[in-house]
């Protein structure tokens, strides 16, 4: 299956609000698209690898589909939205 992102030339690294939420980021992708694919074609307790990262979509859903993750990201834009995105999850499954 093959799914295509859009690309907006107005979110660039020069741009510091297109980092600021997930939304603004071209990489992001909807939970709820990631978590079929998670549950299907992993195991609970398994780790999923995401090597672009981005603002951490893949690895919010593995983590609410009961998967270890493993996220890597270069961009430190990305990797602080990713952050505040994964603390955000964990606090909401805490609460």
């Amino acid at each position: 299956m093959w799914w295509a992102t859009s690309y907006s030339p107005s979110l660039t690294p020069q741009s510091p609000r297109s980092w600021a939420t997930c939304t603004k980021a071209h990489t992001c992708w909807p939970k709820g698209a990631l978590r079929p694919l998670i549950e299907t074609f992993t195991q609970p307790g398994a780790i999923v690898l995401d090597p672009f990262a981005g603002s951490g979509s893949t690895c919010v859903a593995a983590q609410a589909c009961g998967r270890r993750w493993i996220g890597i990201e270069l961009m430190e834009q990305y990797h602080a939205a990713g952050l505040r995105r994964l603390y955000a999850h964990r606090d909401t499954r805490a609460a």
